[in-house]
């Protein structure tokens, strides 16, 4: 739909009217936690006590490392997939929920086990080092 040479191209009003426009805000970090704490919190009772007591403190770890990530890490043309968004949380969340309890025995396995699933989400995304470090 370009111009030949390239410049910003106004799209027909004809041609738009067939596409909504759809908008939504960013869904603020407390309702954010309570929809995550809920499902984690649902899924690991019946595991250790030490788990179920961090469940709290890791829901909001991993969020603060979203935030983190999705300020720091922003889209450039270079990198043009580098757009974080709620469905990157939700599949470290459900990586979370994939383990069975028997697998995670100590408090320090399940920290491993945040740590891998950041790492599978949102590391394995990035393509240069210097990235990574931020």
């Amino acid at each position: 739909m370009g111009l030949p040479g390239g410049g910003k191209v106004h799209l027909s009003p004809r041609f738009t009217r067939f596409f909504n426009i759809v908008f939504w805000n960013k869904m603020p970090q407390d309702s954010m936690k309570l929809i995550f704490n809920t499902i984690i919190q649902q899924f690991y009772s019946k595991f250790i006590p030490d788990v179920v007591e961090s469940l709290n403190e890791c829901c909001q770890v991993i969020l603060e490392a979203y935030q983190e990530i999705a300020k720091i890490l922003l889209p450039i043309p270079r990198k043009s997939f580098y757009m974080f968004n709620l469905r990157d949380v939700t599949k470290v969340f459900q990586g979370l929920c994939e383990v069975k309890s028997n697998t995670i025995t100590s408090k320090p396995i399940f920290i491993s086990l945040i740590n891998h699933e950041l790492d599978r989400v949102f590391m394995d995304r990035l393509i240069e080092k210097s990235d990574s470090d931020e």
